[in-house]
């Protein structure tokens, strides 16, 4: 019995806190996303308030989609290069500028649907180079050994302020309306608060003592760079295995809660507070899923946990898009956040463990654009499929997809279903030695 076992079940965490630094990033990164979740709810409400178009849903991850498309490449190269912390307290304070001026907007009664696309543009742009520097800076703030712990930890945070946030930022949009009788000015109060929470990041980030970046990495081109990173990823199958699932996870599934917002008020004749319900219950889900994927580190059979976490919520999201009642609909949010977190967070936590850290932040700038680009241009195609024909036809479509590709491409794929990671500490020539195994002989 290994000792994971022997502890027997365990929150993510305890390790990793341990670090005064690492608790600072987190600290921070805690407050950014839980003003990240309300924000959505906001956003997502203003659209489809403003203009009643599902399309217009959808063009807002179009919005999102072309800067994380265009710049992920050039943040991943970046944040190999540059003071990551520096870099991060520069988006920080870009991003409040944007919601502060977009909150500015509403509450003047200013706003309109192109104002929130070109803030939700520059917003993803300044993204594209956040994750690839928050990928890569987290895994220097805790020892070798506690990056497994620290990459749990970190990925309960969406799921666990998606559990809180998107239900305060709903309950908090419909008190503030019902109060002042100005049915934006609850959307402007949460860009306020969003604005808030970025500079609090930004300030925790400042007392975080990081080493100087070596200075022959400055020396290189960083177009070099983004095509070492891209080789290095098509050279390794198992990475390229591991982010396409992703991508196909994020475009087909994960993209359909763009279209709550036509679940709530066109099927199930409800407003901003159930808005909040939908995706509160998702975020419980996704937070039990993420603690139970942190205690199955030590399951060697990978492989099995990656495509089990993939087809289970594909199927759920079918279900979902059918559902007659709004109880019913929220259990099956809550099963699939679960079910989708432990995809997710083994998923992450295998690129992790094996990346060399000279291309941590090229790598996880690539997989990181399922976040950028991938999810964004799903959010596209759903709501470009909603307006012709139905949101729930939109949603049970993306549900197929992720099981006609799961069939056709995951399992076929010997080298995810084979896919095993001993969680021991094994020194970087070991891991370089593994990596250069998994990619097998060229041809």
């Amino acid at each position: 019995m290994d000792k994971q076992s022997q502890r027997g079940w365990r929150l993510p965490g305890a390790a990793a806190l341990r670090h005064r630094d690492y608790r600072l990033f987190w600290s921070g990164y805690v407050t950014e996303v839980a003003g990240q979740q309300m924000l959505w709810v906001a956003q997502g409400w203003l659209i489809y308030e403003l203009s009643g178009s599902a399309v217009l849903l959808g063009a807002a991850g179009l919005a999102r989609a072309i800067p994380g498309t265009i710049l992920s490449f050039v943040g991943g190269a970046l944040a190999d290069k540059l003071d990551q912390r520096r870099l991060l307290i520069a988006v920080q304070v870009m991003q409040m500028a944007l919601l502060a001026g977009l909150g500015t907007l509403t509450i003047t009664g200013g706003v309109e649907v192109w104002h929130l696309l070109v803030i939700v543009s520059a917003s993803a742009a300044a993204q594209s180079f956040e994750n690839p520097a928050r990928q890569a800076i987290f895994p220097k703030l805790v020892p070798r050994a506690d990056l497994m712990d620290a990459v749990a930890l970190n990925a309960t945070i969406h799921p666990g302020t998606r559990f809180a946030g998107p239900f305060l930022g709903g309950l908090l949009m419909a008190q503030v309306r019902l109060i002042s009788g100005e049915p934006l000015l609850g959307a402007a109060t949460l860009f306020y608060l969003t604005a808030f929470g970025y500079v609090l990041n930004a300030c925790l980030l400042y007392f975080i003592q990081l080493a100087a970046v070596a200075a022959e990495r400055k020396k290189t081109s960083m177009f070099a760079d983004m095509g070492e990173g891209v080789k290095f990823i098509t050279r390794n199958p198992i990475f390229l295995g591991l982010i396409l699932v992703t991508y196909c996870t994020q475009f087909f599934g994960w993209s359909f809660q763009s279209l709550f917002p036509v679940f709530v008020k066109d099927i199930f004749q409800g407003g901003e507070f159930e808005l909040g319900l939908m995706g509160s219950a998702l975020g419980a889900g996704s937070l039990l899923g993420a603690t139970t994927a942190s205690n199955l580190s030590s399951v060697r059979r990978r492989g099995l946990l990656v495509i089990g976490g993939f087809m289970t919520p594909a199927a759920l999201i079918i279900l979902f898009s059918a559902a007659p009642y709004f109880t019913l609909a929220l259990g099956l949010l809550f099963f699939i956040g679960c079910t989708q977190a432990i995809f997710n967070v083994t998923a992450q936590s295998t690129l992790q463990y094996l990346v060399p850290n000279d291309y941590r932040g090229r790598v996880m700038g690539i997989w990181g654009m399922t976040h950028t680009a991938v999810q964004p241009m799903g959010q596209l195609q759903m709501g470009v499929l909603a307006g012709l024909l139905s949101a729930p036809i939109a949603v049970a479509f993306g549900g197929v997809a992720m099981l006609a590709f799961a069939v056709l491409v995951v399992i076929p794929n010997r080298r995810i279903r084979r896919l095993t990671l001993e969680m021991d500490q094994h020194g970087e020539e070991e891991i370089k030695t593994q990596l250069r195994e998994l990619a097998g002989p060229r041809h």
